[in-house]
């Protein structure tokens, strides 16, 4: 049944052989030849993939065993088999020939196949079955053999593997292989002999190369002929991976036979190194598993092991050698099996083996000749004959290590070191393995895994520090070897180890035994002790100067022993002997390791000196701070808690003076390395748990210091300098500040991270909860510091505890009670008036202090008391009788005292909220009622003398005189103990000494000098006003002083409108400077960038913005919803519109900070990328996604860049996120890396909102909230025409300089187009400076309240407008100079604040920019050589060089023993240390000033910003600009501010400028034209896009002062705007028809205003989003190109401008010119919108209206103002093109097609046509037919001339203040006396009316300006002052003159130029105008009558004024 059972198994194997496709391989994955996956390495997916791969090696797997069990054929000789024995032989021969993957597996495996037969089948069967394969393979080999031999020998020359390959003989190669694979093939001496023939020629030129380990190199390796013993080394140095398997079957029997070989001991030497040299390289490639596993089952005899010892007794040195290398790779990877073999041995005797050997001491000797034959490498780590002690001891338990490293240490040191013979070499390598074996063993005691018993254990420990202390002298020597030394240099390093591990190891022993002590003392082994203190000094005595490493060591080492401290007995008990000797044990040691940390706070300089030095050296840095900074990043927990408990000792220790500024200055290091914005350590490090302990620790002590310092702070101002104690005592409180501003970043950093490391809002409120217990409990402290005179202190600390306060009422944590009830006795007067405790506290300061803490501030009494005649001061009771009643005498005055609530009292300083009667009697109701109550509570104390109540007030004033003066001796006598003083002698001191009962005034009980006197101290000062306040009737002084306001306010009412400077506290003016963003930054950063809408997500409920506000809470409430709406469109504008590339940033840290998250990034700086300079107030959008704005879906958030920091080439960016980022927070974690794009700056936005937040500061809140101007001023006519003389100016403008002069709070000047509101603003500023232009150099304006400030004051004017470009062109203008008041001429130094690259070239040399930079530029010249500052770092660098070069020579000396040459080079080594400590405690000192390169620099900086301010005298900023972060910092007020376009800002814009302390505003513009730019439409519905002009003058349309006179446009172009939109109130300069006319307007249709009605059709542009009109189109080229065929000799560069209200018409008008005349046409004709061409104007407009849609009305053209800036553009020819289909559906635009009409200035028909031929030649124009604008519609010629007087009465009543009528001038032949006086080269007033410096003739043609921008201002010039002249004529001709009574005036010269004959009243032609308007002549023509309006318009009533049609309702 057996055999059949094989049969039937031998043909199912036949059968699937047979079935295997004939292009696999048989014995290996292999599908083809072809195939060339590599399967050995499943890792790697190759082409076919990883688990195709897996699939294949299966297949083959399944293959080879087919394959071996059909190989049993081969044993069977029947005939019936042949055929299948034929097939197999030839498939297998086949694969076997040609693949070296399937001879490997085909041997590899036979064992295993051979032993799966013996299973089945007998030996003998097994046997012959091996023997027909080896002979199959032998045939197979020896036939390949044979013909490689063949080939070789037809070949000369070297033959190697690469000829065989190119020759196409690979199955030579193979049988080659095959061979070696074949140890059974090899073995029979016939076969070798080709083998040989073939191996050895193959090789003659390079050694075989094979890739994997095969029988034969194991046999080879201790084979004796050299080829074979080349082959194997070189084949095992590859480092050829090993497996298992294969060292079973290429490695296992041939090494069983070489051991059996060499382990007789008198093997020959040869034999036995050649042995140990291949088992070397064959441990090199096994992993410690495998060597373990197959060297413990080798079969053999002695073991290898055994033989390894056995062999170290061979007297043959480099026998030995390998011996010890072999050792030592078996002990790293088989120690465990060489233990295992010697379980009986202790491993101190294996060593002694070692030490036995008779070649060890040679071999030691020997031992740089064997670093050369035996390099190390990574299991031979030093010198052979020591690499194997670690190694050694590293295999060995803990506990057995003390042994055999005693015996170790014992043979190195004590036995061989010794040996005279021994040479140097050898004694450095007995040095080096003893500290080696030291380092093992102590590094094992210090393991996690050793647990260290104070009972047990510490006997190993204890004696192998005894070890150390013992060898002390040896291990201090090799530490003194110079780590540079390259041949001993690692000995020092080893060495230094070992100290470091013997201290550390020393500190946990103390440790644990301090522990086991507080049990029980039994508990601590007293067997084997140590001497701590010895090895502590051992390491002392090596800390050499330069040994920073060792110093790092020291500190480490002191960790364990923070928790560690001296045993006290209990009272009445005495410590146990063993207690008593862990004290003087840890006594020693301690006076070593307090050193280190505690002299940073030793106040005696030397000591602190020496401790600044040693943290230097630690460190290797020049200063403390930076050496600080470094120590806490090297070692965070351990410098911090030795920080703290330092600082613990000495808070400890009460009233220790001395430590506390040393205290100080280290404490703001730390707070600084921990927190600073660009270094602190918390914003990059994420702590773990102990270090957050360590930094809460540290939090405490530092609050701990500071309520010790300033409780004791009047105790030390006793013993120390008040200057000293001043200072200190600011130290102190800014350091309270200083870490009370970091609390936000501490409470995130120690709030403890959830399980995926991130950290919840809640996690870090509760942290901050925690951190404010702190200075909640400890502020008693702080709070008694309202005692102190020094009222800057006084300051400083109100500001603290304000501070702190409402930090603690923001987290909803109590104040103690006790600094309450203290704030309250110092805030609160008691019944009597008096406070409780006295102090130095103003009464704005109580009401701050009692705000913060929520108390009612009503409780503060704000007194003023006027002094009454000074009394002497009562000195004796006689003396005070004496000074009663005395009826003959005069009553001395009494102080007046008012008291009132300090919430009312702005009410009281503030003129303008008190304005009307009822008010102030409700005032003087509610002081009446108090001072009835008060008196009435009062009452008791009767103003007569009481004999019983005196008797009480003088026992009561005993009994507190007594306590004080027991205070104080307590006092002194404590500062005697401190001093040390001699017991005090009475009257010594003082002369008077020995006399009974006197005490020397030096001694006698003194009032503290740096505290305010407690009640009792100073009450009698006081008595007698208090007695007197008793006896005062407040109600009636307080009613008396309401009637007084009341008599003041109406006196106001009569007079200029004044305004009384609020002094405010420095706290409000902070809040108005820089109020909180809060607000504002959590609204926006919350909001979802891609919402869709036009209003923000989440936005608030909007209001209407009203014409007065009640307060400026209700305002905000306004103001800010809508500023928040009109933000979010900008942000969703600038979001669409961006063209700012995406970056990537990498976070470094993230806390929370304020409500807000705070995430620090960095990304590399790439200057080139414009996209990443990125500012503070950015606002950028973080993503997850590359692509930020095109991912919606992704997690994101908006950020605002909060700081920027350019540090090593890299941008650090800290940005604030809203507490609530969604899920964006997931992503902000350290290491991580995100995207962003920035999106818009909110610069502008915050600063509106700040101007919002501090409007309850401003001196003009309540005309702001009100909306009230102030109302016009009358003045004679004498004043106004001097003003007018003066500047050249017209009455209009005179008036309004006047009013702006004397007027405070509000002045509103309307300037419609071409007024001169330029020229104006320029004369104003020459009005309002006048008397102040002798300080030329300016006086400083310090902020009020500031304590000892020079509180004069120079005028400075703040002059601002919306945009750069009116900015500019005011700074061009004011750079000439101003005129005073009295005609002199003056430069002034004018400033423009802004970026230079924003501002005008013309203006940029005096912008702040560029004089700071100048200035700079300026002192870097003068002081060329560098600051003192400098020349410390410079000097530091050059005495760190020279201790760099000076130590490897003193080095080199100490270790060469040249005593002479070391103690030389130490004796110059100590005093450049000496150096190095004084300048390094200068620079130390110079940091602590506060003096830091760039804190110098930044002060310098603001020094020379602060000096040109200063000097200033006008400043010009655009309004956001005058919001600069910069004035923050600077001492800088501006009472007057000049807005000029005031009518083109929002109107929180215009309070910007407001912040400053203005008390004097003027607004100039123009409400009817174009208004503020709004984005949002729901914010316009509001009322956003109203100016603050616009308000105040819907409120008060009779206080705005009109510039009536305009100088720009013809007369014709004028006079449709004049009569429709300013209400025929704005007039033509004189003789504009003149000075405006041209030549081209000779010519038909090119006259001064002409409306040409285009029949076209609108259309919408490329985008869609706008309109075009090409027939208007044609018609504008048409137009340009008749104007040039008709003049062409006029050059039209710059004269002519297009304008149109719509973009796409904009963008067609520009390409069809450029298309038809070139591109050089935008130099001659500027295209642009209507919207940007206000302000603007140019020669010849041409208006495009673009509108052409007879039904659907026509859009934003509907808006008059911006009609009315289209109409106004234009100086000489206005030509406006149309459609009247559409136009007329606009009531105004239907009005001025019908006045065209009626003109004749209407064209309609073919207008291309008329444009196409030249115009008709007209006459020369009548100028005198011009007449003035008229305010009705045009009548009959008789209707004319009344209309015209009528329009002159009206002029005259629109004055009613005047005193006077216009003066009517006469006319004629008359010259007025004085005309020849006139200056050369005046020629009267140009366009604008301004003076011009060259004399016109009148028949001259006026000159054509080549800019379409307005004219500059010329060299200014003008008239003298007019003086009156009473005899002068009286007026004479005419149709006016002066009223009766009143003298004429002295006529002014006559001037040539018509336009100022016509402002003065003189008619160019010799006759009679009103004011310039010139008479109409007899021959006028009648103008027609207005037609009647279309009947398709629906007209409406015309409302007063068209261009202010909205009226919100008052708010309720």
């Amino acid at each position: 049944m057996a055999v059949d059972s094989s049969m039937n198994a031998l043909g199912q194997a036949c059968d699937e052989f047979m079935a295997i496709p004939s292009e696999l391989h048989l014995m290996c994955p292999k599908t083809s030849d072809d195939d060339e996956e590599d399967y050995e390495d499943l890792s790697e997916p190759g082409d076919i993939g990883i688990d195709r791969k897996k699939q294949r090696v299966e297949e083959g797997a399944s293959r080879f065993d087919t394959t071996y069990r059909c190989s049993l054929i081969l044993g069977f000789s029947d005939a019936a088999f042949q055929e299948v024995q034929n097939v197999f032989k030839t498939r297998v021969n086949e694969v076997l020939t040609t693949c070296s993957a399937c001879v490997r597996g085909w041997h590899r495996s036979r064992k295993r196949f051979l032993k799966y037969l013996s299973e089945a089948h007998a030996d003998d069967v097994v046997a012959a079955m091996e023997a027909e394969l080896n002979k199959f393979d032998a045939e197979r080999i020896t036939q390949g053999l044979e013909n490689a031999k063949q080939f070789m020998k037809t070949r000369e020359g070297p033959i190697d593997q690469k000829t065989f390959i190119e020759e196409g003989h690979i199955e030579y190669l193979i049988a080659l292989y095959e061979a070696l694979c074949c140890i059974t093939y090899l073995s029979v001496p016939e076969n070798r002999v080709a083998f040989n023939y073939v191996f050895q020629r193959v090789q003659e030129r390079r050694v075989l190369k094979l890739g994997e380990v095969l029988p034969t190199m194991t046999f080879f390796l201790f084979d004796e002929d050299d080829v074979r013993h080349k082959f194997a080394t070189t084949s095992w140095s590859r480092n050829l991976a090993v497996t298992a398997d294969d060292f079973r079957w290429a490695v296992k029997e041939n090494l069983e036979d070489a051991i059996k070989k060499v382990a007789p001991l008198n093997t020959p030497s040869k034999q036995v190194q050649r042995f140990w040299e291949g088992l070397c390289l064959i441990l090199h490639t096994l992993d410690k598993q495998i060597v373990v596993q197959a060297f413990g089952a080798l079969d053999v005899q002695p073991s290898v092991y055994q033989t390894l010892l056995n062999h170290m007794s061979i007297n043959s040195v480099p026998n030995l050698a390998i011996v010890l290398k072999v050792f030592c790779i078996i002990l790293r990877k088989g120690s465990k099996g060489l233990w295992g073999t010697f379980a009986n041995f202790s491993p101190a005797s294996v060593a002694e083996q070692v030490f036995a050997s008779p070649a060890y001491c040679p071999l030691l000797s020997q031992t740089k000749q064997f670093a050369l034959s035996m390099p190390e490498d990574e299991n031979q780590v030093g010198p052979v004959a020591a690499a194997w002690v670690r190694p050694f001891l590293e295999s060995i338990p803990a506990n057995q290590r003390g042994d055999a490293c005693d015996s170790i240490l014992h043979h190195f040191l004590d036995r061989i070191a010794r040996d005279s013979s021994m040479s140097g070499d050898g004694r450095e390598v007995c040095y080096r393995g003893a500290a080696e074996a030291l380092l093992s063993t102590i590094t094992a005691f210090l393991s996690k895994d050793f647990k260290i018993n104070a009972s047990s254990s510490t006997i190993h420990t204890n004696r192998i520090l005894n070890l150390v202390i013992k060898y002390k002298d040896m291990l201090t020597g090799m530490a003194r070897v110079s780590p540079r030394d390259q041949a001993n240099g690692h000995i020092s390093h080893i060495t230094l180890s070992v100290i470091r591990q013997s201290l550390m190891l020393d500190s946990r022993i103390t440790f644990e035994e301090f522990c086991a002590h507080h049990q029980n003392d039994n508990l601590v082994q007293r067997e084997i002790t140590r001497n701590s203190s010895t090895i502590w000094d051992a390491a002392l005595s090596i800390l050499l100067p330069g040994a920073g490493q060792l110093a790092k060591y020291m500190l480490a080492a002191t960790l364990p022993l923070i928790q560690v401290e001296m045993f006290r007995p209990q009272k009445l008990e005495k410590l146990s002997k063993p207690k008593e000797e862990f004290n003087k044990g840890l006594s020693n040691t301690n006076e070593t390791i307090q050193a280190i940390v505690a002299s940073l706070l030793n106040g005696d300089p030397a000591v602190h000196t020496a401790g600044v030095a040693f943290i230097k050296t630690l460190t290797d840095e020049d200063s403390r701070s930076d050496a600080i900074l470094k120590l806490l990043e090297r070692q965070f927990s351990l410098a911090l808690v030795s920080f703290q408990l330092a600082v613990s000792k000495v808070v400890a220790g009460k009233s220790l003076w001395s430590p506390q500024i040393q205290i100080h200055r280290c404490s703001k290091d730390f707070l600084a390395a921990l927190c600073d914005p660009a270094t602190g350590l918390l914003r990059s490090k994420q702590l773990d748990q102990g270090e957050r302990d360590a930094v809460r620790n540290w939090w405490v002590s530092q609050w701990a210091f500071i309520e010790t310092a300033l409780n004791d702070l009047d105790a030390w101002s006793r013993l120390v300098d008040m200057g000293t104690m001043k200072n200190f005592c600011r130290d102190v409180m800014e350091l309270a500040d200083n870490l009370l501003a970091q609390d936000g970043i501490l409470s995130s950093a120690l709030a403890a991270p959830s399980k995926d490391g991130d950290t919840t809002e809640k996690d870090t409120k509760a942290s901050l909860a925690e951190l404010l217990e702190e200075p909640r409990v400890k502020c008693l402290g702080m709070v008694k510091m309202l005692r102190l005179k020094d009222k800057h202190l006084v300051s400083t600390t109100v500001n603290g505890l304000v501070k702190l306060f409402r930090r603690l009422a923001e987290n909803k944590i109590e104040v103690i009670g006790a600094a309450l009830q203290y704030i309250r006795e110092t805030c609160i007067r008691n019944h009597a008036g008096k406070f409780r405790i006295n102090t130095n506290l103003d009464d704005q300061q109580r009401a701050e202090l009692l705000r913060a803490l929520g108390e009612d501030e009503d409780e503060v009494q704000i007194v003023e008391v006027k002094k009454a005649d000074a009394r002497k001061k009562q000195s004796s009771l006689d003396a005070w009788s004496k000074s009663g009643d005395d009826s003959s005498g005069s009553t001395p005055t009494p102080s007046t005292t008012v008291y009132k609530p300090a919430k009312h009292d702005l009410k009281e300083l503030t003129p303008g909220l008190n304005k009307s009667l009822d008010v102030l009697a409700r005032v003087k109701a509610r002081n009446e009622e108090k001072a009835r109550v008060k008196a009435a509570a009062s009452k008791p104390a009767a103003p007569k003398f009481d004999p019983e109540n005196a008797r009480r007030i003088r026992e009561k004033r005993l009994k507190e005189a007594e306590d004080t003066k027991r205070r104080n001796a307590e006092f002194v006598a404590r500062a005697q103990a401190l001093r040390g003083q001699k017991p005090i002698n009475a009257g010594e001191g003082s002369g008077l000494q020995g006399l009974s009962g006197i005490q020397g005034k030096d001694h006698a009980p003194q009032k503290s000098e740096i505290m305010v006197g407690s009640s009792s101290e100073d009450e009698s000062d006081s008595d007698d006003d208090a007695a007197f306040l008793a006896q005062t009737s407040a109600g009636k002084l307080r009613a008396e002083d309401a009637s007084k306001r009341a008599q003041l306010l109406k006196k106001q009412a009569l007079g200029p409108v004044k305004k009384t400077k609020i002094q405010r506290s420095a706290k409000d003016m902070r809040a108005r400077l820089i109020p909180p963003m809060d607000i504002l930054h959590q609204a926006i950063l919350e909001w979802d960038i891609f919402h869709e809408g036009n209003d923000p997500p989440k936005g608030r409920a909007c209001s209407k913005v009203s014409d007065t506000y009640r307060d400026p809470s209700q305002y905000k409430d306004t103001f800010l919803p809508l500023l928040i709406y009109e933000a979010w469109q900008s942000f969703a504008t600038a979001k669409n519109e961006t063209t700012s590339k995406p970056f990537g940033i990498k976070i470094q840290n993230r806390m929370s900070v304020d409500k807000f998250f705070e995430v620090s990034t960095v990304m590399p700086l790439n200057k080139s990328d414009k996209d990443r300079w990125l500012a503070e107030g950015d606002i950028v959008l973080l993503s997850a996604s590359s692509q930020p704005l095109q991912s919606p879906n992704d997690p994101h958030c908006l950020a605002r860049i909060w700081r920027t920091t350019i540090r090593n080439g890299s941008l650090e960016v800290s940005y604030r996120l809203s507490g609530r980022p969604g899920p964006m927070i997931q992503l902000l974690v350290p290491q991580a890396e995100i995207y962003a794009v920035k999106i818009t700056n909110m610069t502008t936005i915050e600063r509106e909102y700040a101007s919002l937040e501090s409007l309850q500061y401003y001196d003009l809140m309540p005309e702001i909230l009100e909306g009230k101007p102030s109302p016009m001023l009358s003045y004679s006519q004498e004043a106004v025409e001097k003003v007018m003389n003066n500047y050249q100016l017209n009455q209009g403008q005179a008036k309004a300089i006047l009013n702006a002069k004397d007027n405070d709070a509000f002045t509103l000047i309307q300037g419609p187009p071409g007024t001169g509101k330029t020229k104006t603003i320029v004369a104003m500023v020459g009005a309002l400076m006048t008397g102040s232009f002798q300080a030329t150099t300016g006086t400083m304006i310090k902020k009020p309240g500031v304590p000892g400030q020079n509180q004069g004051t120079s005028k400075k004017l703040l002059v601002c407008a919306p945009s750069n470009a009116a900015v500019d062109e005011l700074v061009i203008r004011l750079k000439q100079g101003v005129k005073s008041l009295n005609g002199s001429f003056h430069k002034i130094n004018v400033l423009r604040l802004g970026r230079s690259d924003a501002i005008n070239a013309a203006v940029r040399d005096v912008t702040l920019d560029e004089l700071v930079k100048a200035r700079i530029e300026g002192d870097k010249e003068k002081n060329s050589g560098p600051s003192e500052r400098q020349k410390l770092h410079e000097e530091a660098g050059k005495l760190k060089e020279q201790i760099n070069d000076l130590r490897p020579q003193l080095e080199s000396a100490r270790a060469a023993e040249d005593r002479q040459t070391a103690n030389t080079l130490q004796r110059r080594w100590d005093e450049l240390k000496r150096q190095q400590t004084s300048i390094g405690a200068k620079i130390d000192a110079n940091k602590d000033s506060g003096m830091t390169a760039a804190r110098e620099s930044d002060i310098r900086r603001k020094m020379i910003q602060q000096e040109v301010l200063d000097s200033a005298q006008v400043l010009c900023a655009t309004l956001s600009g005058s919001g600069h972060e910069m004035f923050k910092g600077l001492n800088v007020e501006f009472e007057t501010v000049i807005i000029d376009e005031a009518a083109q800002c929002v109107e929180l814009s215009a309070l910007i400028p407001l912040k400053y302390g203005c008390s004097k505003c003027v607004l100039v513009g123009d409400p009817k034209q174009l208004p503020p730019t709004v984005l949002n439409q729901s914010a316009a519905r509001f009322g956003y896009d109203q100016s603050l002009f616009v308000r105040m003058q819907r409120n008060h349309k009779d206080y705005i002062h009109l510039l009536d006179t305009q100088y720009r446009m013809h007369p014709e172009i004028s006079r449709f705007p004049a009569q429709e939109f300013y209400d025929g109130k704005l007039l033509n300069g004189g003789d504009m028809a003149r000075l405006r006319h041209q030549p081209w307007h000779q010519r038909g249709l090119l006259g001064p205003y002409r409306f040409f009605d285009v029949k076209g059709a609108q259309e919408r542009g490329q985008k869609g989003q706008s309109l075009v009109n090409y027939e208007e189109l044609k018609v504008a080229m048409s137009l340009y190109e008749r104007f040039r065929k008709d003049n062409p000799a006029i050059d039209t560069k710059g004269k002519f401008g297009i304008i149109t209200p719509y973009k796409a018409q904009l963008y067609e008008l520009r390409n069809r010119f450029t298309a038809r005349f070139g591109e050089g046409i935008t130099e001659e004709i500027e295209f642009n919108t209507t919207d940007a061409f206000q302000g603007r104007e140019c020669e010849i407009i041409i208006f495009s209206c673009v509108r052409a849609s007879p039904t659907g009305g026509i859009g934003f053209m509907t808006d008059i103002r911006r009609m009315n800036v289209g109409l106004t553009r234009a100086k000489s020819s206005l030509w406006i093109l149309g459609d009247s289909r559409a136009l007329t559906q606009g009531e105004y635009w239907n009005m001025l097609i019908e006045d065209a009409k009626a003109r004749d200035r209407y064209t309609t028909g073919n207008i291309l046509g008329q444009l196409g031929v030249p115009g008709i030649q007209l006459p020369p124009p009548d100028f005198n037919k011009y007449s003035p604008p008229r305010a009705g519609p045009l009548a009959s010629a008789k209707e004319e001339d009344e209309e015209k007087k009528a329009v002159l009465e009206d002029h005259k009543r629109k004055t009613p203040q005047l005193p006077q009528t216009y003066t009517v001038v006469g006319s004629g032949s008359h010259v007025p006396p004085g005309y020849n006086n006139y200056p050369s080269g005046y020629a009267g007033l140009d366009d604008k009316g301004e003076a011009v410096s060259s004399a016109r003739q009148i028949s001259e043609r006026p000159i054509i300006h080549s800019s379409a921008q307005k004219r500059p201002l010329d060299q200014p010039g003008g008239l003298p002052p007019a003086k009156k002249n009473p005899n002068g004529p009286s007026g004479s001709g005419g149709t006016g003159g002066f009223l009766p009574g009143k003298a004429r005036p002295r006529a002014p010269p006559r001037p040539k130029d018509p336009s100022a004959m016509s402002v003065l009243g003189i008619d160019p032609q010799g006759g009679i105008s009103f004011l310039g308007l010139g008479e109409c002549p007899a021959e006028c023509p009648k103008a027609a009558r207005r037609p009647p309006p279309n009947p398709m318009v629906q007209r409406k009533k015309k409302p007063a004024d068209p261009f202010i049609q909205r009226k919100p309702g008052r708010p309720t």
